[in-house]
């Protein structure tokens, strides 16, 4: 993987896991919002964490992508004893 992929490899990454911060921290309100009694908190809660994995699953679709098409050779290989992926999920960004 070339030094212009790897960083775009990493800013993906940080900002699926500022994402996953995100939802962390919106389930804990949701969790709140479901043991007390204001039901318009709850909806707004749960709103938000679809839309935060949506955010997730775009980013994760993103470095599959990168992944795929800067690592081809990798896509066939694999660490000792993980399940075999699909072509279909595209590279797995092994180091």
């Amino acid at each position: 993987m070339n030094e212009a992929a790897r960083h775009r490899l990493e800013d993906l990454l940080d900002r699926e896991i500022a994402v996953a911060r995100l939802l962390s921290n919106t389930l804990d309100a949701e969790r709140s919002a479901l043991t007390g009694d204001a039901p318009d908190a709850v909806l707004q809660q749960a709103a938000e964490k679809v839309q935060l994995l949506g955010t997730i699953e775009r980013l994760e679709n993103e470095r599959r992508e990168l992944c795929a098409t800067e690592m081809p050779a990798r896509q066939a290989t694999q660490p000792p004893g993980w399940p075999r992926r699909s072509a279909s999920a595209g590279a797995p960004c092994w180091n």
